[in-house]
């Protein structure tokens, strides 16, 4: 970690990090439950994808 902060610092910061890594607004992430609840029907649920 102490690495990637003094790549940060010196403005080395690489475009992709190694391992990967899943990001998601928390934003997105309540206005989906918020909907669920709203709309939601009872049964089987399908995933939810970006589609990306």
């Amino acid at each position: 970690m102490g690495g990637a902060l003094i790549d940060l610092f010196r403005d080395r910061v690489p475009m992709l990090v190694p391992g990967g890594s899943d990001r998601v607004d928390v934003r997105d992430v309540c206005a989906a439950a918020i909907a669920g609840v709203d709309r939601g029907r009872t049964g089987p649920s399908p995933t939810r994808t970006t589609g990306s």
